[in-house]
């Protein structure tokens, strides 16, 4: 285990990270908040200044970046990270204890939306655009771990997931994970910029129209306003984020291949004709509900479902209702259902994925299949490849460990004092990494703001774990990954 390794890239991840923080800074001095603009840049000092020493007192070790590494990495990462965003936000008036500067960066870097901030009209813009930024590096992040790491996971069975790219395998994590940002970081970049824009031209602000490209880009759903984006009531901005929502729950290597000249392979992923079909059923499916309960016509109630549907099914958490009209059980049953699902492997989304729940359904039927059939030989496949029974092991894993620690995070915040709605949409809503519409869901008006530090420091492990995919928990508990 090569622990320099781990040291060293950390240290240039704060110096990137603290370069990143210049971003509100300058936000700061546009909009006349000077004195957040001196916090941001003080703390980009201080974080430039950690990264660096880290740097410097590896430069003359030997480096190497393996799988074993690079889980480690990414989890000590992911964990170390937040602690440098948080203290803008301490320092700068936006909350008032780390527990709460802790939760919300890290609920931006792993694109959760999980807030802390109950009333954002009465925050500092300069506060808003880092929680923004802080998503949009964490998707980009996340892109770039599933790239590289996720993709050759046996445990998780993820070794399945198509990618337009070459994959790279006889090459060390370290050439694939620079490789894989060089090809697709730009097109991560060109997307959101694209969004903002037609964001502006569908009636938003600049500011808001950045921030909500950024938020919707990474897939997570920090919002500039209290009610979302139930409080701009267009539908046309509605429709341009349905549109790079579901962009950014497509395996970024098609949007390469389609900048390659490859459109056909949109075509030929399964998890793209599944992730369409799921939201244009769950569409048409809410709105019989909506127009049910609200006795509407048709227009408000299939717009409001196929916006929060691919919300949902995106786990980007963005919502738009009605807030005078009380949400039948059904509908938040079935939207809770569609954030546990996800979006595809390789994406912002997080979730199980679609190329899970599609190999579970397939080893469903099988099993049906060998009851009439005992004796009979039944293949899985998976788009053109077959599904090994070492996949499909790695797959039975991934879900079972993935509902265990869901229960065991909802049971532990009902030992501390959560009633049990409360606590099942929480753990679903860290564990998927979807934690916009929480207070929609739980019934709670004040979020996540009211609840008791022990309770945010369990969510913020949640919402660790699920942006890894519980892949560190495996790798640990498997004894035979750890061998050389």
């Amino acid at each position: 285990m090569s622990f320099t390794t781990i040291v060293n890239i950390i240290g240039w991840a704060l110096a990137l990270f603290a370069v990143s923080m210049s971003a509100p800074a300058i936000v700061g001095l546009a909009y006349g908040e000077g004195n957040l603009a001196a916090i941001y840049a003080m703390f980009a000092l201080i974080t430039l200044f950690a990264g660096g020493a880290l740097i410097l007192a590896t430069r003359d070790q030997d480096r190497k970046l393996g799988r074993r590494e690079g889980i480690l990495l990414a989890a000590a990462g992911w964990a170390a990270l937040p602690a440098f965003g948080a203290l803008p936000l301490l320092y700068g008036g936006a909350v008032q204890s780390f527990t709460d500067a802790y939760f919300e960066a890290l609920s931006g870097l792993t694109t959760s939306g999980a807030t802390v901030l109950h009333n954002l009209s009465n925050t500092a813009y300069t506060h808003l655009f880092w929680r923004a930024e802080m998503q949009w590096l964490g998707g980009l992040a996340t892109i770039m771990l599933a790239m590289t790491l996720f993709s050759h996971s046996t445990v998780q069975g993820s070794s399945l997931y198509r990618s337009a790219l070459p994959r790279g395998d006889n090459q060390s994590i370290g050439l694939q994970l620079a490789y894989s940002v060089k090809s697709v970081w730009w097109i991560y970049a060109f997307m959101t910029a694209a969004c903002a824009v037609c964001l502006w031209l569908a009636g938003m602000t600049g500011f808001d129209a950045v921030a909500h490209a950024f938020s919707t880009m990474s897939s997570g759903g920090f919002s500039t306003r209290t009610e979302s984006i139930t409080s701009f009531n267009n539908p046309w901005i509605e429709i341009v984020l349905i549109v790079f929502m579901i962009a950014a729950a497509v395996n970024f290597t098609l949007h390469w291949a389609l900048f390659q000249g490859r459109p056909r392979e949109y075509l030929d992923d399964p998890e793209v004709r599944y992730l369409l079909g799921i939201t244009v059923l769950g569409t048409a499916l809410l709105a019989i509900i909506l127009i049910g309960t609200a006795g509407a016509g048709t227009l408000t109630p299939l717009r409001q479902a196929a916006f929060n549907v691919t919300s949902m099914i995106t786990t980007t958490g963005y919502f738009s209702a009605d807030p005078t009209l009380p949400l039948p059980l059904i509908m938040i049953f079935l939207l809770l259902v569609f954030q546990v699902i996800g979006g595809s492997t390789t994406s912002t989304a997080g979730g199980i994925k679609l190329m899970r729940l599609s190999l579970m359904f397939k080893q469903s039927a099988r099993e049906l299949a060998r009851l009439a059939h005992p004796h009979g030989v039944v293949r899985l496949h998976y788009g053109r490849q077959r599904v090994s029974e070492s996949a499909m092991r790695g797959v039975w894993s991934f879900f079972v460990t993935f509902f265990a620690a869901m229960a065991l995070i909802t049971v532990v915040l009902g030992v501390l004092g959560l009633d049990f709605r409360t606590a099942i949409t929480a753990s679903i809503a860290v564990m998927t990494n979807t934690g916009a519409p929480f207070p929609v869901f739980s019934g709670l008006s004040d979020g996540f703001s009211g609840m008791q530090d022990g309770i945010k420091w369990v969510l913020s492990a949640g919402m660790l774990l699920g942006r890894l995919e519980l892949l560190a928990l495996l790798a640990i508990v498997n004894p035979l990954f750890w061998r050389n």
